[in-house]
């Protein structure tokens, strides 16, 4: 039977509060419903773009078997394909060689796991951090007795950072892995709509499952977790890693080291760069998280469709070019309905994310809004990324008040503007209204002060938002540089550095990529060496 793919099918939200997609599709194809086969949606988006004429749409690319000609410009034939298994792993039987060490447990670390295991060679996962029961305890202390724990916290532990936010899976690799990510991901409890929406998102309680059911396969097919396990410190011989230190007293050989760390592990940058690993600074951006009332957004994005309940919570993307500065200020991480976090990870430092659950149900909305932050903006030592974002940090600290209290501040405050309306700001443990323009740099804080007055005067309703400071980790401020074949430290063999923290991703999807490839690239070599014997 011929197969086909529909492109571009708009549908109308309201023929869809009652109607199933793809009862809408085939009748607006005008196919005949009991003749279709094999019907699967492959995208999925929302086009906002027509409210205030034609109304709100859903867009679909959909494929279907069908045995009739279809006469539509909107509708391809298209090939009966098989699955080619191009990224099947290598499989080591009987392997009793190889033992890697992964450090970190977020996305990358996890999914190197996952990917190694598959091939059966057994890793060791080390995590400073804790197991989400024992993670999210921390954190409920932290923001009920404002005591922070800097190695259990919403920076650090089983998960990553990723675990306790808005869970966004959108990324603009290319990388075919991305669909074995997506795999692995309704195999352990996402939901199969993910590898079709145009944003697919999960939420910290949906995370929280996931990563729990990835964690138990692990252990179950020979992967080990050692959770509060720090490392300390790496020994070379040769050239080479030989093994690890925990905590400053426990040695593990180690051959191979996948440095899976995210961006909370300053202390170990700087010891892998005093070890002789290659580290250069990268740009990255820093400035606020801003919450508006859901309701606000909605109205500004959906317009006299913004209470329809066909409809999810809106979000929304800005940017401005400082042409006098010669930056952009963006947005970054939008979380409909959801929360700002405190996610400070340091004593006496304050620094901000974004969360939301699953069904995106909270009160305000929030976003950062951030500039970017240039090399040339900081001293040229290869960590004085980490030192810039921690001055800002601290600073944010004194300005709260102590005690883990972030400084929030309303928009047209900001500006020196008047609104009768504002947001309520969100942030646990607590916060403290003040001028917050002492956390940042002049070149900063002028740039986030011409953005958001753009965004003002185009947005309507922005001017009721609350600003709380500061949003300091949107991506790596160093890369560990590495081979770009073979994913290698360029100074030490047997060192695999992947992920956020080691400068090669940004989000939860490219970081998971990421660590299934570098498994793959484990694999190659090995196999390689045993063709040398």
């Amino acid at each position: 039977m011929p197969k086909y793919k529909a492109f571009n099918i708009k549908i109308n939200i309201e023929n869809l509060i009652n109607t199933k997609p793809r009862e809408a599709i085939i009748s607006k194809l005008h196919l005949i419903e009991n003749d279709v086969k094999n019907f699967a949606i492959i995208r999925e988006s929302l086009d906002s773009r027509y409210h205030k004429s034609t109304g709100i749409f859903r867009v679909y690319t959909v494929t279907f078997d069908y045995p009739h000609t279809i006469k539509n410009t909107n509708v391809e034939r298209c090939e009966n394909k098989t699955d080619t298994k191009e990224n099947a792993p290598i499989f080591f039987e009987n392997n009793t060689f190889a033992k890697p060490v992964i450090v970190g447990s977020g996305p990358a670390g996890l999914f190197a796991a996952l990917r190694l295991l598959e091939m059966n060679i057994l890793p060791v996962i080390l995590e400073q951090g804790k197991d989400i029961p024992e993670r999210s305890a921390d954190i409920n202390t932290f923001f009920e007795q404002n005591t922070l724990n800097p190695m259990s916290n919403i920076q650090c532990g089983l998960g990553g950072a990723g675990t306790f936010s808005d869970g966004k899976l959108m990324s603009r690799i290319k990388n075919p892995l991305t669909q074995y990510v997506n795999d692995k991901l309704i195999e352990f409890g996402a939901p199969a709509a993910i590898k079709y929406q145009a944003k697919p998102h999960l939420g910290t309680d949906r995370l929280k499952t996931i990563i729990g059911n990835i964690k138990r396969y692990i252990e179950e097919n020979g992967g080990s977790f050692l959770f509060s396990s720090e490392m300390s410190d790496i020994c070379i011989k040769n050239g080479r890693i030989v093994s690890v230190i925990i905590n400053d007293k426990d040695e593990i050989p180690c051959g191979d080291l996948l440095l899976a760390i995210g961006n909370a592990s300053r202390k170990t940058f700087k010891m892998l760069y005093h070890k002789g690993l290659a580290i250069i600074s990268k740009p990255f951006a820093v400035g606020v998280r801003v919450e508006h009332e859901q309701s606000v957004i909605n109205k500004h994005i959906y317009g006299m469709y913004s209470e329809h309940k066909a409809l999810p919570p809106a979000e929304y993307q800005l940017i401005y070019k400082d042409t006098q500065a010669m930056r952009s200020v963006y947005t970054f991480c939008n979380c409909p309905g959801g929360y700002v976090l405190n996610s400070s990870c340091e004593n006496d430092t304050v620094s901000t994310n974004g969360m939301s659950f699953s069904k995106r149900h909270a009160h305000n909305a929030n976003s950062a809004i951030v500039v970017t932050v240039k090399t040339d903006d900081f001293d040229k030592y290869p960590l004085s990324g980490i030192d810039f974002q921690r001055r800002i940090e601290e600073q944010a600290f004194k300005l709260g008040g102590g005690n883990y209290k972030a400084p929030v501040m309303n928009i047209d405050d900001f500006l020196s503007l008047s609104s009768n309306k504002h947001a309520m700001p969100s942030i646990k443990p607590g916060y403290n209204y003040c001028d917050i323009s002492g956390c940042f740099p002049d070149f900063i804080l002028c740039s986030l002060k011409n953005a958001i007055t753009h965004f003002c005067s185009n947005f309507e309703g922005f001017i009721s938002g609350v600003m709380t400071a500061p949003e300091t980790r949107t991506s790596s401020p160093v890369r560990i540089i590495r081979n770009a074949q073979t994913y290698m430290s360029a100074t030490i063999e047997g060192i695999y550095p992947i992920g956020e923290g080691a400068g090669y991703a940004g989000g939860i999807m490219s970081s998971a990529v990421d660590g299934a490839e570098a498994a793959n690239k484990i694999a190659i070599r090995y196999r390689k060496g045993f063709k040398e014997e």
